[in-house]
């Protein structure tokens, strides 16, 4: 085997894989056919961008067919998800759950199927994809992952559910608006909780699992709370050009709806999970 490896970023096999700045992704409402017309509507600050993607309120979204992810696809939402990455660090401890030696070697980007030889790596670890990774394709991907992990090699799965528990009314509504998102994308938010069950049914063996409970907001004596707390608003906040209108609100009234979102988080201790699970390839 080549040594340690490191998969990131998989998507959907239909989608279209972009650069960075490019992620790919979709943007929908309560129906995906729904979404696409709002984004073409030309009187509403939507104005048509290169390579397939469309700007709404200054933020851009891919319009891919059959896509899934439905944030937007900008230097925004980047440094949101590099936020998100070091939010599970400090839950965790560490990058990796696995027993593998600190030094990894390069990564690689999937479209269709992993472009490898059977047995090629020592670890695989494939995370949070959860809101860009139908449902129905994760069994044949773990199978792919079964299939070029070497040997004893280790596969790794880690995701946090996006939506939070314990909540408030005003954070009810918003995540079962977003809950509708997910259903018409054929995604599924709490597909976390089955990550030990996909590896077992692919076949590895000594599997271990786990999940760490993320404070959201400011509530309690940790920092990690406000780090989550600041990640949720500003994804509520990405995907406002549609999301305010399901609500029936103007965009202003939305961000101020997105205050009393947080306010709630505090008030009612609103936290998340982040699951992990890691088995070897018998």
């Amino acid at each position: 085997m080549s040594g340690f490896k490191e998969f990131v970023k998989l998507f959907s096999s239909s989608s279209k894989q972009e650069k960075p700045g490019k992620r790919n992704g979709t943007r929908t409402s309560q129906t995906a056919e729904e979404h696409d017309q709002q984004l073409s509507i030309s009187n509403s600050g939507t104005s048509q961008a290169e390579g397939g993607f469309r700007l709404l309120a200054n933020r851009k979204f891919a319009t891919f067919a059959d896509s899934t992810f439905f944030l937007p696809c900008d230097e925004e939402e980047m440094q949101r998800d590099t936020l998100s990455h070091y939010i599970l660090k400090i839950a965790f401890g560490k990058n990796c759950m696995a027993p593998i030696e600190d030094s990894l070697g390069a990564g690689g980007n999937i479209i269709d199927g992993i472009p490898y030889r059977d047995g090629t790596f020592d670890y695989v670890i494939l995370r949070r994809l959860c809101l860009s990774l139908k449902a129905e394709r994760w069994p044949a991907l773990l199978d792919e992952m079964f299939r070029v992990a070497g040997k004893g090699g280790y596969v790794e799965l880690v995701e946090i559910n996006p939506f939070c528990m314990r909540v408030g009314p005003a954070n009810t509504a918003i995540q079962e608006k977003l809950n509708e998102i997910c259903a018409s994308r054929g995604t599924d938010p709490n597909i976390s909780t089955n990550l030990k069950v996909f590896l077992r049914e692919a076949g590895f063996v000594n599997i271990q699992h786990g999940f760490v409970s993320i404070p959201v907001g400011n509530w309690g004596d940790n920092k990690i709370g406000g780090m989550m707390g600041r990640n949720y608003r500003e994804a509520l906040a990405a995907v406002s050009p549609f999301m305010a209108p399901q609500l029936g609100k103007t965009p202003k009234q939305y961000d101020e709806y997105l205050d009393t979102c947080l306010a709630e988080c505090n008030e009612f201790q609103a936290y998340s999970n982040a699951y992990w699970a890691y088995a070897q390839r018998p």
